[in-house]
């Protein structure tokens, strides 16, 4: 699922493409928002006139543990 921010209001989608779509329309609109963001916990997309500005990928799980294959295929 991913989360399209625009200030303070979350808006929840179901595909990335429809989120970058509606991220990118509102932000081109005039009267619209200057930036908006979406994300899924793991990669976040950020617009601005309508246009992806910054793209950031995170390679760690958000809980910091580590996956269980990772823990059982160690050396240690």
């Amino acid at each position: 699922m991913y989360e399209l921010v625009i200030h303070d209001q979350i808006t929840h989608y179901d595909k990335r493409a429809d989120a970058v779509t509606a991220a990118k329309q509102m932000t081109a609109r005039t009267d619209g928002p200057m930036t908006a963001s979406v994300s899924d916990g793991v990669e976040t997309l950020n617009f601005r006139e309508g246009k992806l500005v910054a793209y950031t990928y995170e390679t760690r799980r958000p809980d910091g543990k580590k996956e269980r294959d990772d823990l059982e295929d160690s050396p240690v």
